[in-house]
């Protein structure tokens, strides 16, 4: 995060395309970046020196700079939020350079002088950083003390990790903190392990599947495991990371099937990481997988090394009703309802048998209700064997599942994962997520995928986020990112509960890797130095702001907005909408929750006071008994003309409790006005210019006072003017410095303050 950094150039807020000599220019402007190809054709020699003297100048401002904060410092200590910049820049700047010197052919050169100019933008924005604070330090002013993680025993506490940290002067504490790091490949990590300390990163992911503790089949029995590749790569991880101050997540990856397996049965197969939860024989490798790894992992000398035990990896089961799965189908309708009368009582059908059921899945709301639920609890009950087998050998050990977001009926997807049924058996809330731009032609950074999944999981169980996929560059995107854009994409999540990144992905695609398939991952955070920095910046903050952040998930909202997992199972995706309604209902900072129909069929709301109902047609029984207590109990509800129509078999519903109608696209002011009676009042209101958007989030801390997230997340809004009224005085955390009552939130910066009302 820039200390004092002017906003974004000129040209990355209004939109450009970056045209270089050799190279065609993007069709259509792309605000805040550019897209480079590779591509043969284009070389220019031209374009090739360009670019070296570029990073050539860029290596001599590092040098230039770390004499001169050399001689700020003397022999005192030097900040992290220098020392780790300048160690990123002098690691990654140099190979660049040295891969477009040693080129030996022309489309060589092209590649490696398109991959510095991908990176030239965020590293300038670095730099620019570094000479900010050099020249606060010469002007009197002071940084940030950096706390960073020391190997230590990690507890959960309320949900959040709590371990030893300390900073530049040695002090030592245990407090609640965040890993950041990378991901994945054994390589990289255990290269630059050594190094991680030193540039920013306190954690990785790694995996380790039944492919390589069973490479092949067991002479006295089948599974008989070989540790060769734990002992040369996972134990030696788990050593440089203990002695470096790194935690590891390891992922025990049930995709990777052994080959002899796969062979002896056929049948036996991931497609896209469509699990074969119904295999007997998958069922036995993943019991023995863990019975021989784990108990391994945690006898280790190092095994205080691991942070959590990652179950699988973006786990999906194929959604469709194949004959083995309608076998099963039909002995869950027998095991749930008992006969087909009982079920066609509740549901008012006419079924004859549960054959003929079957066969109305996707024709009949009753019918695709019961098999998709089916789908997602016979999927979150294997993954809840997963579990107790991993706890069956290490007990304390912290488990999660990397949850495709975009595979979850709230993402839009029926591929057997529902966030709540899995964070049930989960001590983290797991997942693979993703803050990119919202496509690959639009300026906005999208906060919103990252804050209505996250909101979801931490409403539905209050414990903090592992995002251990986490994209903040699309696969195949060579456009520049800039500094402020990776630094958001993290922050952002911080204070959407996540307490755990690995960024996906740390390598070093060279181009006799790239130059015959063109991988996704060639474009990645690795290769742009500035975004390096950026990321471990957003770390150090993150880090020493961590016993603030975790407020924001664990403060308990009055408002909420309904999830309706029937809806989803039903009708369809309306993750979209919600996202809407959470930013309409918190458009005045309140901190706005999600409830889920489980919630409410077992009363356990928290302090929701009102909640508001929008595009949520189908709504369980169950759920419905839950509203109406919630309505007895004198809560408010709102809801608009689409929602609960029918109930769980597609049945339409009367309601017999009290609701307020509103509109299905409400304007925030006049909701604003529903609701803001029956909620505790904030000490501070905002004042911003109309038609102007930003994300804003208010909570109590605890002490008495109050947190302030701010953030223009838009290219095109250069500064929004915003005021505070309210009595009392206001602290820049990030920048750790006295704050005043006006503000102006640039592009991509954001602000979290603390406010002490003035009666404290």
């Amino acid at each position: 995060m820039s200390f004092s950094r002017s906003c974004l150039s000129a040209s990355l807020i209004a939109g450009f395309a970056l045209a270089l000599p050799g190279l065609a220019a993007k069709p259509e402007p792309v605000a805040g970046s550019a897209e480079i190809k590779v591509a043969q054709k284009d070389f220019s020699q031209e374009f090739c020196d360009a670019q070296l003297e570029k990073i050539r100048k860029q290596i001599q401002r590092v040098e230039d700079l770390a004499k001169k904060f050399d001689a700020f410092y003397g022999e005192k200590p030097q900040s992290a939020y220098v020392t780790v910049p300048i160690q990123i820049l002098k690691f990654r700047l140099p190979k660049l350079e040295q891969d477009l010197v040693q080129a030996d052919t022309d489309d060589m050169k092209q590649f490696y002088a398109e991959r510095i100019a991908m990176g030239t933008q965020a590293t300038d924005d670095a730099l620019d950083d570094l000479q900010a604070r050099y020249d606060k330090l010469k002007a009197g002013g002071k940084l940030p003390d950096a706390w960073q993680y020391q190997s230590s025993k990690i507890q959960l506490v309320n949900g959040w990790p709590v371990a030893t940290v300390k900073n530049e002067s040695g002090e030592q504490k245990r407090q609640p903190l965040i890993f950041t790091g990378y991901g994945h490949r054994f390589q990289e990590l255990t290269r630059d392990i050594a190094l991680f300390p030193k540039t920013g990163v306190n954690f990785i992911q790694v995996e380790l599947g039944p492919y390589s503790v069973f490479p092949v089949k067991g002479k006295k029995q089948e599974f008989e495991p070989d540790f060769t590749a734990y002992n040369e790569l996972l134990e030696p991880l788990m050593k440089k990371a203990w002695e470096n101050n790194v935690a590891i997540c390891l992922l025990i990856s049930p995709h990777y099937i052994p080959g002899w397996l796969s062979q002896e049965f056929p049948d036996l197969s991931f497609s896209k990481h469509r699990t074969p939860v119904g295999h007997p024989m998958f069922k036995k490798m993943m019991q023995e997988h863990i019975r021989a790894l784990i108990p391994k992992v945690k006898s280790s000398p190092y095994a205080g090394a691991i942070h959590s035990i990652c179950l699988a990896n973006e786990p999906e089961l194929d959604g469709r009703p194949r004959s083995f799965d309608r076998e099963l189908f039909i002995k869950w309708m027998w095991e749930t309802y008992g006969d087909i009368a009982k079920f066609n009582a509740l549901a008012k059908r006419d079924y004859k048998n549960f054959d003929e059921l079957a066969d109305a899945i996707d024709k009949d709301d009753a019918a695709t209700y019961q098999f998709y639920n089916f789908n997602a609890l016979r999927f979150a009950r294997w993954h809840r064997f997963l579990a107790e087998e991993v706890k069956k050998y290490w007990p304390e050990i912290p488990v999660h599942a990397k949850v495709n977001t975009g595979a979850t009926a709230f993402g839009g997807g029926r591929r057997g994962t529902d966030l709540e049924m899995f964070s049930e058996f989960s001590d983290y809330n797991g997942n693979d997520n993703y803050v990119c731009t919202n496509n690959m032609h639009t300026s906005t950074i999208n906060l919103g995928q990252s804050t209505v999944i996250h909101e979801l999981q931490v409403s539905g169980k209050p414990v903090s986020i592992v995002n251990s996929e986490n994209h903040i560059i699309w696969d195949f995107d060579k456009r520049p990112y800039t500094y402020d854009h990776i630094y958001l994409a993290l922050f952002h999540q911080y204070v959407s509960g996540v307490s755990g990144i690995a960024t996906w992905i740390y390598y070093d695609y060279d181009y006799a890797w790239v130059v015959n398939k063109e991988r996704g991952e060639s474009s990645n955070i690795y290769l742009r130095p500035g975004n390096l920095v950026a990321h471990a910046v957003a770390e150090l903050d993150g880090q020493r702001l961590a016993p603030y952040l975790m407020k924001f998930m664990q403060s308990q909202p009055e408002l909420a907005v309904l999830y309706s997992y029937t809806t989803s199972t039903i009708n369809g995706n309306s993750r979209g909408y919600l996202e809407g309604l959470l930013s309409k209902l918190g458009y005045k900072g309140h901190r706005v929750r999600f409830v889920t129909e489980k919630q409410l069929s077992e009363n356990n709301l928290g302090k929701t006071r009102v909640i508001l109902i929008g595009k949520q047609i189908s709504v369980s029984q169950k759920a419905l008994a839950g509203l109406k207590r919630f309505a007895e109990q004198g809560g408010k509800i709102l809801v608009d003309e689409t929602s609960l129509k029918n109930d769980e078999f597609g049945n339409p519903v009367k309601i017999d409790f009290p609701v307020e109608k509103i509109a299905t696209e409400p304007v925030p002011a006049e909701l604003y006005e529903l609701w803001k009676k029956e909620i505790t009042p904030l000490p501070v209101e905002l004042s911003w210019p109309e038609k102007m958007h930003f994300v804003c989030r208010i909570v109590p801390d605890g002490e008495g006072a109050y947190l302030i997230y701010l953030v223009n997340h838009r290219y095109d809004q250069k500064g929004i003017p915003v005021k505070l009224i309210g009595a009392g005085s206001c602290h820049d955390l990030i920048e750790d410095e006295p704050a005043g009552d006006q503000l102006v939130l640039k592009p991509l910066q954001p602000k979290l303050l603390r406010f002490v009302p003035a009666s404290k």
